[in-house]
């Protein structure tokens, strides 16, 4: 191939819808989730410590708040019981109470095993989506800045802007949701990733998240705003997304 070719082709990626382009998200099974921490943990360590680095591999433990709901993305439900999602919180409250806090091992694996005793089944071979943690988003914005072409002076106005009154901060979100995986101009919403970003939601939350979108597509927006009132409009505050922008976007000050 010529270098023209080479540059013809490189342009023509442009042209790819943001859905259609590679992303940073990341999906983990249990069962390749375990190799991993094989190798990290001993032999000697216990299993209840074997358990907790799954879990912590996936992204579902946390030693302040605990198991997510949204743990139950590994499971199989019974659509004939209608309380399971009640037994397993209850289960996981009682783990709380009963557990010392210091006794973090003991403390997860018995939280996750709320989920086993009260969910149907487990798949462990279901690749499901690990969400970033705060040095991921922040790397991905700092690439984002590259991308865009950001001078010191917008990321200067960028950093002051937390009502999204710039387009540079609108278009700044938006390339950090396509870039994880959450948002495509085509597609909209990634709902099953944002379910677990978010810390879950039912299925009528997804039909208003739908119903929501369609209504700013028909508006016309352009692509950056867009994406901006998707996620300032779409999901309520207990289920935001722009707090995890406002709160990375300080990696900006290190550029």
């Amino acid at each position: 191939m010529t270098i023209f070719n080479a540059l013809l082709a490189i342009l023509a990626c442009f042209s790819l819808p943001t859905d259609a382009l590679q992303h940073n998200a990341v999906y983990k099974s249990i069962n390749s989730a375990g190799p991993e921490c094989r190798t990290i943990l001993t032999r000697q360590s216990p299993l209840d410590c074997r358990l907790r680095c799954l879990s912590i591999n996936t992204g579902d433990w946390d030693d302040c708040s605990g198991v997510p709901r949204t743990y139950d993305r590994f499971y199989v439900q019974d659509p004939t019981d209608v309380g399971y999602q009640q037994r397993t919180q209850q289960c996981i409250a009682n783990v709380s109470v009963s557990i010392l806090r210091g006794d973090i091992c003991a403390f997860s694996a018995r939280s996750t095993e709320c989920y086993d005793a009260n969910y149907y089944d487990i798949v462990l071979d279901q690749l499901v989506f690990v969400p970033s943690k705060s040095l991921q988003y922040q790397q991905t914005i700092r690439d984002c800045a590259g991308m865009l072409g950001f001078t010191e002076h917008v990321i200067s106005d960028v950093l002051r802007d937390d009502c999204f009154a710039l387009q540079e901060t609108r278009c700044l979100l938006r390339c950090l949701l396509v870039r994880e995986g959450l948002y495509g101009d085509q597609c909209g919403a990634q709902i099953d990733r944002l379910y677990v970003v978010t810390g879950g939601f039912d299925q009528l939350f997804r039909r208003d998240v739908k119903k929501c979108t369609g209504r700013l597509r028909a508006m016309g927006l352009d692509k950056c705003t867009e994406a901006y009132r998707v996620a300032s409009e779409c999901f309520p505050e207990d289920k935001a997304i722009l707090p995890i922008f406002l709160k990375n976007k300080a990696i900006l000050q290190e550029i």
